[in-house]
This record gives C-alpha cells, sequence and structure tokens, in this order.
C-alpha cells in the first residue's frame, strides 16, 4: 500500500537462476502505480547501489523499449540497487502511445543524442520533392541541341490535392530549388532569371500563378547562372513558404544562346496526359513574371520536365504533437505540474498545454484554442477529472534553421492510498540471477495462492492396471484495495 509522493525500490540479488553462471539484473521497464504507468527503468532516478553501479545501457535489438535497460552488473549475492519513484505518475518518453497526432513534427529515434532517445521534432530541413518521384522517372535524359535556347520553362511541383501530385514531404518557411544540368561535354544551361510562386489551382494542372506571388531565385546573389555540364546549381535560399497541400510553379528564362540551352530532363512515365511541363519558345522577360499562361497559343504542354530536380525546405515556423490520452484511473485527480526536458537552440522554443475530461475521448473537454500554454514547467489545473492529454506546440528560430527536441514529458497529481501492482518487463541471459524487491524497506505483500489438481483414473487397456491423469493449475490471487 502506497501512499502519494516518492517511494524507494530496493532490487537485492540474492541468488542465481537455474544453471545461471552470473548475479546480473536488467530492467526495461517497471509499473508501480493505481494508474498502470509504464516508467522505463533507465530514467528512474539511482539512490544508492552496492556492489556494482547500474547504468543505462543500449539494447539496439530493438526488443526493448526505448531501445535501453538498466543494467546492474552484480557479481554476487547481496548486491543492490534502489530507485526513488513516484507513487502515481505519467511519464512519457516515446511519444507513440495509442491515439497521439502530429501537424509539421516527427518522432524519431535520434542515434545522434547521449544517451540515443526518441525525441519529438519538427518535419523539415530537408529534401521535401523530388522530380523522379512526381514523374516515376528515375533516370531521366538529355535534353540536348540547345533546343532551350530562348524559351521560358513553367515547371509544376505537385502538391497533395493534384493529379499525379501528393509528393511534397514537408512543409517549410524558407525554401531551395535544384537545377541540374546537361551531362554532355561542352554542353551547358545558361538561366537567365528564375522564380518560385504559387499555382492558381490545387487540383488542376495548370501554367497559371496567383499573382503577386512569384519570389525572384537567386543565385550567390545573382538572378542569373550557367551550369556546367555534369553540375547543378541550388538557389540562395528564398523567403518563399512551403505548404505540402498547395502545388507550386518554378518558371525560368534560358539564354538565347548556344551552348546555353542544354539541360537534364525525365519525362512523366505515371499519366502522360497530366502535364508537368510548360514551354514558351522566343519568350522574353515579361512572359517569364506572366502569371496567365493558360491564354498564350504558342505555349507548349508536355509531360517533360526539365532541370528542375529537388526542392528543399527549412523548418516550418511552428508545428503540433498531441500525446494519446492517458487514463489515471481516479475519479478526481488532484493535478500538480508538468514537467519536460527539451532542447530550444539558438532561439528556438517549445510550449505546452494539458487539458482534463471524464470521457474517454476528451470530448468534454477543452478545446486546444481554448487552453493557456506554458512555457515552461510549473504547476498545471486542468481540472480534476480522469482523463488526460497534452500538447506541444514546437517553433523554430527567426531563421528557420534550428527547431527544439522535446524529449520527455511527465504529468503528476497527488495519488491515492491504496494498494498498488508492482511489476516490470525484465532483461534475462544466462548470467542473470534472482533478485528481491523491497518498497520502502518493506517485502512485497503477496496474496491467497490456489495450488488445484484435478485428476481421474482411467484404464489404458482392458484389464490393465487403472492410471492417473492428472491437471494442475496455480494461482496467485492478491488484495485490491483491502488494506490487508
Amino acid at each position: 500500500i502506497l501512499d502519494p509522493g516518492s517511494h524507494t525500490f530496493m532490487f537485492s540479488v540474492v541468488g542465481q537462476n537455474n544453471n545461471s553462471s552470473g548475479y546480473k539484473i536488467g530492467i526495461d521497464n517497471l509499473v508501480c502505480s493505481p494508474s498502470y504507468s509504464i516508467r522505463e527503468s533507465e530514467t528512474q532516478t539511482v539512490s544508492a547501489a552496492s556492489g556494482a553501479s547500474p547504468s543505462a545501457r543500449y539494447m539496439a535489438a530493438g526488443s526493448w523499449d526505448g531501445n535501453y535497460d538498466l543494467y546492474f552488473p552484480a557479481t554476487a549475492t547481496g548486491h543492490y540497487f534502489t530507485l526513488s519513484m513516484e507513487n502515481d505518475c505519467w511519464e512519457e518518453t516515446h511519444f507513440r502511445g495509442t491515439g497521439y497526432s502530429t501537424e509539421r513534427t516527427t518522432i524519431e529515434f535520434d542515434e545522434s543524442l547521449t544517451p540515443k532517445d526518441y525525441i519529438v521534432l519538427l518535419d523539415g530541413y530537408d529534401y521535401c520533392w523530388d522530380v523522379s518521384e512526381q514523374l516515376n522517372d528515375t533516370t531521366g535524359g538529355e535534353i540536348g541541341g540547345n533546343w532551350l535556347n530562348g524559351m521560358a520553362l513553367r515547371i509544376l511541383v505537385k502538391g497533395d490535392e493534384m493529379p499525379n501530385g501528393g509528393r511534397i514531404e514537408f512543409d517549410g518557411a524558407k525554401c531551395t530549388v535544384c537545377f541540374q544540368g546537361p551531362t554532355n561535354s561542352g554542353d551547358k544551361l545558361k538561366i537567365e532569371r528564375a522564380y518560385i510562386a504559387e499555382c492558381a489551382s490545387t487540383t488542376n494542372a495548370t501554367p497559371n500563378i496567383v499573382e503577386g506571388s512569384q519570389t525572384v531565385l537567386q543565385f550567390g546573389g545573382s538572378t542569373w547562372v550557367t551550369i556546367e555540364a555534369g553540375t547543378n546549381a541550388w538557389s540562395d535560399w528564398a523567403n518563399f513558404p512551403i505548404d505540402s497541400t498547395k502545388s507550386y510553379a518554378v518558371t525560368f528564362l534560358v539564354a538565347q544562346a548556344a551552348p546555353f540551352g542544354n539541360s537534364w530532363g525525365w519525362q512523366d512515365t505515371n499519366n502522360p496526359t497530366v502535364y508537368s511541363g510548360y514551354y514558351l519558345p522566343d519568350a522574353s522577360l515579361a512572359d517569364v513574371t506572366n502569371a496567365i499562361w493558360s491564354s498564350n497559343t504558342n505555349m507548349i504542354s508536355t509531360n517533360a520536365v526539365a532541370s528542375v530536380r529537388y526542392l528543399y525546405v527549412s523548418y516550418p515556423t511552428n508545428g503540433l504533437y498531441a500525446s494519446g490520452i492517458f487514463d489515471t484511473h481516479l475519479a478526481s485527480p488532484e493535478y500538480i505540474e508538468i514537467d519536460w526536458t527539451a532542447s530550444t537552440l539558438y532561439g528556438s522554443s517549445l510550449k505546452m498545454k494539458v487539458r482534463s475530461g471524464n470521457s474517454s475521448d476528451l470530448s468534454d473537454a477543452s478545446a486546444w484554442t481554448n487552453i493557456s500554454s506554458m512555457s515552461s514547467p510549473g504547476a498545471i489545473n486542468p481540472g480534476d477529472n480522469r482523463y488526460v492529454q497534452f500538447q506541444a506546440e514546437l517553433f523554430s528560430d527567426g531563421t528557420a534553421f534550428y527547431g527544439p527536441i522535446l524529449k520527455d514529458v511527465t504529468v503528476k497529481w497527488t495519488g491515492e492510498t491504496k494498494a498498488v501492482d508492482i511489476g516490470g518487463t525484465f532483461t534475462r541471459g544466462p548470467d542473470y540471477g534472482v533478485f528481491d524487491v523491497r518498497v520502502d524497506g518493506e517485502p512485497l505483500k503477496k496474496g491467497v495462492v490456489v495450488d488445484l489438481e484435478i485428476y481421474a483414473d482411467v484404464g489404458v487397456f482392458r484389464g490393465t492396471a487403472m492410471r492417473r491423469l492428472t491437471s494442475a493449475l496455480s494461482s496467485e490471487i492478491e488484495p485490491r484495495n483491502t488494506g490487508k
């Protein structure tokens, strides 16, 4: 029976398992609260130890929660260690509980951290679009013969709702575009001017763009660039936000001179009649900046894309992570505080919200928009209701090149004095020992153990002696909230 607050859990080696050659203890996770909240053992506070030092051990095989266990390399009986743990709380370290949701955020196991850890971070700062995926053409080919001389090209980067689209992976506050040059020796591609803009339609392939949405793409501060054979050119970062639900057009003007009208290109093998490229021969700068191309009778509609190969984005300005809904198993828990561990580099930031309700789906809880956010851990008062949930909002810095990392979240409440199940998941092996567990210096209390045996005397063949067949079952019946 535990009352609210912190308690000590002592693990002592008392012997060896059958055929064991050692005394080690390995603990993956523990359960020690009325809410059945799983605690990662390697994240708990080690308050004392004798004979050896427990430590977090990386278990790359992946069968352990968090890919770690708490490893105690004991070498003899009597060696022990003690953990300090709260009677009741919710510790979220993996962020993958049933019902969680993400919006411009992702959950990953970051092996660059020490220790390695599951984290929540903003989507992006990555390749977000690849022409070969949109067109299903992974090889492409040379567009030679200076065929592009003097042309204006408008290439579609298709979002979720566009036919043959949905290949924009991430949102981003900024973007940069990669232009691929030709491969034949001596051939070059000279781009006189380039822009990115929002397509006029999100659902239909169109050469038209939203008036006023064009943003110039520069190359090392210049509005033009020459791309040699076998190379590519990335534009400078443009303050042009990318939304994966929208579609975009990259428009550029090719120089009217040989050998600058050559490029690498790709052709749509998904649906040749759904266009991704629009070309205007003998074009001028005015044609490039014109928002409406559909009325131009000289325009060539094609399923081929020249030069525009990748779109890369920064982090978005913000993103959301909402946890699954946690059941405290208490009618009226008195919530105390929320704590979290996060890294906020170079001006990035994180805010947290908490809500509760008595419906298991939180249909009776306040909307997130009606809840005040917290910029640092501290006291909470979301209402003393059985079910609880938190939402984290992550903000990139002013450059959108740095974002916060959320590592763990703990929600605490007062709890109740009651009988508590103590359990866990433990590492097995040929050199592991038998251990005893004591809570606050007291041994675990067990209930009634029932041994049941059923038998019947049967004859195998006529005239032979009777044989007794038995079936046995052992069950431990433990008291619940009885105080006994």
